[in-house]
């Protein structure tokens, strides 16, 4: 047997044979529908952070700096700053803790 014989087939090389079934078999995959759309960071929204057990929250109070202070979050959840005794801050959103303090504090300030 030739070796020449082992790369044609029918006359043609078994290259070209083999690049064509290749082809064929790579476009019958496709069924032509077009793919979703991917997202950038841009557009999707950030999630809300939510305050958990061990976190620092740092809390200012415009025109009032004996009441401003950097808080840790106690094991327990919560919050102690002048004037207000335990506020529950565990499972809040930074604004939704801001509107408990400003809620709390506006008897006072």
């Amino acid at each position: 047997m030739n070796p020449q014989d082992v790369f044609e087939t029918s006359g043609k090389p078994l290259g070209a044979v083999m690049a064509l079934g290749i082809i064929l078999s790579l476009t019958a995959c496709t069924d032509g529908a077009e793919l979703p759309t991917a997202f950038l960071d841009e557009e999707l929204p950030a999630p809300d952070y939510i305050i958990g057990p061990g976190d620092n929250v740092q809390i200012f109070v415009w025109r009032n700096p004996e009441l401003s202070r950097s808080v840790a979050v106690r094991p327990d959840g919560k919050i102690s700053v002048p004037l207000i005794e335990d506020l529950p801050a565990t499972g809040k959103t930074p604004t939704e803790l801001a509107r408990d303090i400003e809620k709390e504090l506006s008897f006072y300030v």
